[in-house]
């Protein structure tokens, strides 16, 4: 094992949020005209070029047809990634060029229309794309970019755009300053590059990073806490470490796509990967800078979820809260009971309650408790897309899974929630009514849970989604 291995990460669970955000569909959760993959009529004329579509950490292979009115990309391998194919009129694309990353130009092609940005690398010969081959970014026998880029455009044909570009080895890196610096990119302001490479690192990728340890602590970095990450990152860049340079690149694209998720959305990859984070933070690194700076950020978790009850993790105010919410959920769906609103007097008794019986529950039902957040961040997003009749079996599945328990306790949760003393002893008493409700219930939970995730992969398989939920080891439930 290569000695960089043991050197932990910051970045080195990116690979996690990638996986969540493919869940939500990338270019792929868009319906595009045309996205059957068969071949279109009236290509007689079209320009026809072998081209590998990249994604985040993956790419698909296909063809990209040109023609005077039309561009049509035909997707042939994996078959899973079909619909990103599309058929568009040339006047809709807003933008075609080299494809800017951070800064650098690479010899690939950025094609925008609508919302959607593609990023294509045109590859050597059609055999690539009829065989098949493994994925490599930035492949080194690529064809140049500036032949795909000059039959979009409509200008010089694409055989004289590809030898001029032979003539001239290194044509687009020798291009990247001047067309950096013809559309505002010169290092500068949020360009400004703080270390060399390949990517260099820029001001812009150091504050995206920032950005988003803020979004997934929910807490703004200080001043010194983002001069720390960035001392990190530059240690990374001048030490020409690949794999954190790859991984920060990777934070960017993520955390450009977080921000446009709705807000239960973004809630929930947030509790999908927060975990895992947490995990590299407190593991630290051998790197005195990346140690500092992961005591820093594990330290912003623990001081915005103080610790309310002893325990294997800790108990916190937001695991109760989130205990309570999915309580009342499956409650009010199981029993077809309308219970009392919840109220912060409501989530306080709970808290307490929690607090007193989670150092004696058993391993088990402790995890349980901790994972509440991400279901009730899963709920909120899943629970609204479910069509009513399976809503009608999901219902009758939880009512069967906590037999007479439901009604029970959906009917003491009023007295609990207007008590004005002794409030935690009720909702305590209620969870401890007798230990075949209680098992009942956990094991309601447990049940619910798993079958969420399982459900929501069904869903995915079914609607031809190639991703699937997995737990923080990587497998699915």
């Amino acid at each position: 094992m290569r000695k960089q291995r043991h050197n932990r990460r910051v970045f080195y669970w990116l690979a996690i949020t990638i996986s969540i955000l493919a869940l939500f569909g990338e270019c792929a959760a868009f319906p595009l005209p045309g996205g059957s993959g068969g071949r279109a009529a009236g290509q007689g004329n079209a320009q026809r070029f072998p081209v590998a579509h990249e994604h985040a950490v993956s790419w698909c292979l296909g063809f990209l047809y040109v023609t005077p009115t039309t561009i049509r990309y035909e997707v042939v391998s994996p078959a899973r990634d079909s619909r990103h194919a599309f058929e568009i009129k040339r006047s809709e694309i807003i933008s075609s060029g080299p494809w800017n990353r951070y800064g650098q130009l690479l010899n690939a092609t950025e094609i925008k229309f609508g919302k959607i940005t593609y990023h294509f690398w045109l590859m050597p010969g059609e055999a690539d794309v009829q065989k098949g081959r493994a994925y490599t970014f930035n492949p080194p026998d690529a064809r140049p970019a500036a032949t795909l880029i000059a039959a979009l455009q409509g200008g010089a044909d694409s055989a004289t755009a590809e030898n001029a570009s032979a003539e001239t080895p290194g044509a687009v890196a020798a291009a990247s300053v001047s067309e950096l610096a013809s559309n505002g990119l010169a290092p500068s302001g949020g360009k400004q590059i703080l270390a060399a490479g390949n990517p260099p690192l820029t001001q812009q990728m150091a504050d995206e990073a920032a950005c988003y340890f803020a979004w997934l602590l929910e807490t703004p970095l200080t001043n010194e806490q983002q001069v720390l990450l960035q001392r990190y990152l530059v240690g990374r860049w001048q030490k020409h470490d690949e794999e954190e340079i790859r991984g920060t690149g990777e934070l960017a694209q993520a955390y450009e796509k977080i921000k446009q998720m709705p807000e239960a959305q973004q809630q929930l990859v947030r509790q999908e990967v927060l975990p895992a984070n947490l995990a590299e933070f407190r593991k630290g690194s051998a790197d005195p800078t990346g140690k500092e700076i992961t005591r820093e950020l594990a330290a912003i978790y623990d001081a915005s979820h103080k610790a309310i009850a002893p325990g294997n993790p800790p108990l916190t105010r937001q695991m109760t809260d989130a205990y309570v919410e999915v309580t009342y959920f499956l409650l009010t769906e199981a029993s077809g009971s309308t219970l009392p609103p919840l109220t912060a007097q409501i989530r306080d008794q709970w808290a307490q309650a929690i607090a007193q019986t989670y150092p004696k529950l058993p391993d088990a039902q402790r995890k349980q408790i901790t994972q509440m957040p991400r279901l009730a961040a899963a709920l909120r997003v899943w629970w609204p897309t479910v069509p009513e009749n399976q809503k009608v079996q999901y219902r009758q599945t939880w009512k069967q899974s906590l037999g007479g328990a439901g009604g029970q306790v959906a009917a003491q949760s009023a007295p609990a929630s207007t008590a004005q003393s002794g409030g935690a002893k009720t909702v305590q008493e209620m969870m401890r009514q007798s230990q075949m409700q209680h098992q009942s219930f956990m094991n309601m939970m447990d049940f619910s849970m798993k079958m969420h995730y399982s459900t929501f992969n069904s869903i995915n398989a079914m609607g031809g989604n190639p991703y699937r939920v997995v737990n923080a080891y990587g497998n699915p439930y």
